[in-house]
């Protein structure tokens, strides 16, 4: 769906995850001037350092600029957001959400750091994703 469709369907609301069915997966838009293109690529390089799901993070399959906005496709987390969840939450889910996020946490911490030359001789060192194709209706 491309930008231009999406605005059509759901309005402008600035910052927002859009959620599509069909293909599934979550459209993140952000306003050009507060668009990071480190947080895209944080997550193509998590996704490689932990291909084996230690740490889930969702795949990045490229973006589009239209009207100001950047438009990031991605694959579709399984669940609910913990931001929906948490008011529902037993003192116990918490407590085990913290224990979750603390292994996270020692896990990124346990990454050894490297060189620039290492970096650009790893595999580890990879294209990022590019802009989806434009299409004709992103003209409207």
């Amino acid at each position: 769906m491309s930008p231009a469709e999406i605005i059509r369907k759901y309005g402008r609301h600035g910052q927002e995850v859009i959620m599509l069915d069909d293909p599934p997966m979550a459209v993140k838009i952000h306003h050009v001037e507060r668009f990071r293109l480190e947080e895209i690529q944080t997550m193509v390089a998590m996704r490689s350092i932990f291909p084996v799901g230690d740490i889930i993070v969702p795949e990045v399959f490229g973006y589009r600029h239209h009207d100001g906005m950047i438009h990031v496709y991605m694959s579709v987390m399984p669940g609910i957001t913990l931001r929906q969840a948490w008011p529902t939450l037993t003192a116990v889910d918490k407590s085990n959400i913290q224990s979750d996020l603390r292994r996270v946490i020692s896990t990124l911490r346990s990454i050894v750091p490297r060189t620039p030359k290492q970096i650009c001789q790893s595999s580890l060192f990879m294209p990022f994703p590019q802009p989806l194709e434009q299409t004709h209706e992103e003209t409207c």
